[in-house]
């Protein structure tokens, strides 16, 4: 989204998928901010980007202070299935 939104600003241009995306519930947007935070740190294998562990997480709030509730984690979990699925049926097409 941050992307598209560059787009937007530089070019005045508003892309069709930002202009069509749903908007993230303030409640979720530490949890999308997080993600984020972690999915950049993620480590590519040989088939594509590896999952997110339970120790990956760990690791990532030991070393930026956050404490994550049980059902935080679960939905961090959840994002990453749900972002590994999407990068891997966009690799079939």
């Amino acid at each position: 989204r941050a992307h598209l939104m560059r787009v937007y600003e530089q070019t005045g241009f508003m892309p069709p998928l930002l202009a069509n995306a749903p908007s993230l519930p303030n409640e979720a947007a530490h949890l999308w901010s997080n993600f984020g935070d972690l999915s950049r740190s993620r480590r590519i294998g040989l088939n594509g980007p590896d999952t997110l562990s339970a120790t990956d997480i760990k690791d990532w709030c030991w070393f930026t202070g956050n404490r994550l509730e049980s059902w935080e984690r679960r939905a961090l979990k959840q994002l990453d299935i749900l972002y590994l699925n999407a990068g891997y049926s966009k690799s079939k097409t």
